[in-house]
């Protein structure tokens, strides 16, 4: 079974040169924000390379697809290929547009271009086909567009970005399907409904990755207040402990000189460990989302 899954890159056929650099949702984003300039300043030609590279790249994908970007991607195909009168390619991505964004179409169309007629009849209501029993790797799972998959099912005629997820959350395949043609390695005999994996959250990537950069935000800000909290806190206790130094001149005995320096010291201590601290939670902000260095781990 691990061949198996090892092998479904492969399967892919893509060029292992486009992947060298990688691909990520912010790239996929990126490009298709700028394929959508480009086809608002008339430069078709500039927007249908960049189209081009980001569907190659897409099967680079090592984690799930973030929809709102995909949509763009298909919608900017199906305006390309109307562009070029070919209306049945145009309605096919348009299906996929439809499906990852709801049939809202982009902001790059004109409001009175003829495309957003084509677009509201033409292309029809996307249709599932297949009920396969999709065949995961153990604890993961297939999906399509960025949903998951509990059973080997498509859209009619509409091409699909699939892909496969370990138990991990791991994608490990990424490749563009047309309907319900899956490989025949993830499809199985007729059967019950695939379990969703346990860290699935049913979230799209979209959301997720918006709530994880507000929810990173707001520890940073908690971070920073804690920091300061702290280095008031020290600062506050070592002014103490520096009043209190006059009790050792003022001791007469030597229990008063023994007290007066413990309680010092106590107080010095506090203080030191305090501000230690204070920099200790400063140090995880600046680690974390400053410019100096990251720690990142993968299992």
């Amino acid at each position: 079974m691990f061949a198996l899954f090892a092998a479904l890159p492969a399967l892919a056929q893509q060029d292992l040169s486009l992947c060298k650099g990688g691909f990520s949702n912010d790239d996929l984003r990126v490009r298709v924000e700028s394929a959508a300039n480009a086809v608002v300043t008339g430069e078709t030609e500039v927007a249908r390379r960049l189209v081009k590279r980001t569907q190659d790249q897409l099967p680079c994908l090592e984690v799930l697809v973030a929809r709102a970007p995909l949509a763009e991607l298909a919608w900017l195909q199906a305006w390309l290929s109307y562009l070029d009168q070919d209306e049945s390619r145009a309605a096919r991505w348009a299906r996929l547009g439809m499906v990852a964004s709801g049939d809202a179409l982009p902001a790059f169309v004109p409001p009175e271009h003829p495309f957003r007629e084509f677009a509201a009849t033409e292309p029809g209501t996307p249709t599932r086909v297949g009920d396969g029993r999709v065949v995961p790797p153990r604890g993961g799972g297939l999906f399509l567009d960025g949903e998951f998959l509990p059973l080997a099912s498509g859209w009619v005629d509409t091409p699909g970005l699939l892909q496969v997820a370990d138990e991990f959350g791991r994608v490990v395949s990424t490749s563009w399907v047309e309907g319900n043609t899956f490989p025949d390695e993830l499809v199985g005999e007729p059967g019950p409904e695939a379990r969703s994996p346990r860290w699935w959250t049913g979230t799209p990537a979209d959301a997720v990755e918006l709530a994880s950069a507000r929810g990173s935000s707001r520890v940073s800000v908690g971070r920073l207040l804690a920091s300061g909290g702290l280095a008031l806190a020290a600062g506050g206790l070592y002014g103490v402990a520096a009043a209190s130094t006059a009790g050792l001149e003022n001791a007469t005995t030597e229990q008063e000189l023994a007290g007066a320096r413990s309680r010092v010291n106590v107080l010095a201590f506090g203080s030191g460990v305090l501000a230690a601290s204070a920099l200790g939670v400063g140090a995880t902000v600046w680690l974390h989302d400053g410019a100096g260095f990251g720690l990142s781990f993968r299992f």
